[in-house]
């Protein structure tokens, strides 16, 4: 039987983490990482968009470097917009931000009926592959070495 104690804290749910709180996170992520390793001072976030005439969203990448690993989190093209070139326009802005971040690898991982063949065009290699997702899915984890 558990013992009953005071509880001296809350559990919060939120869709999202607030601003304050994520700051909070990241800086104690980056500081335990130069703390152990002496690493992690240059980690920061990038995203790339691209929007049309109009103003409107046509596609975008966003991620972060962190440790000397360049992570892709998010690509997206709009439906309308694909098999045009963006995805690799976005893709090759990324590229050329990690190396100029002095980043190892880019990762990045899709799900089988995502973007595999595009980044393996694009000279990435599949690292593993998770199974179990909903309806057989799987989802590849994908590398490039820089």
């Amino acid at each position: 039987m558990l013992e009953e104690r005071e509880v001296d804290f809350v559990i919060e749910y939120k869709d999202y983490l607030s601003e304050a709180h994520l700051k909070h996170i990241k800086e104690g992520l980056n500081d335990h990482a130069y703390e152990q390793k002496g690493i992690g001072q240059n980690n920061a976030p990038y995203s790339f968009s691209i929007v049309n005439e109009q103003n409107q969203f046509v596609a975008g990448i966003s991620g972060l470097n962190y440790c000397g690993c360049f992570y892709i989190d998010l690509l997206f093209v709009v439906k309308n917009a694909r098999k045009k070139g963006y995805g690799s326009a976005l893709l090759q802005k990324a590229e050329a931000l990690a190396r100029q971040r002095n980043c190892h690898f880019i990762a990045v991982n899709t799900m089988e009926f995502e973007a595999k063949e595009f980044y393996e065009k694009h000279g990435y290699q599949v690292e593993f592959v998770r199974k179990g997702f909903d309806k057989n899915t799987k989802a590849y984890f994908l590398r490039k070495d820089l």
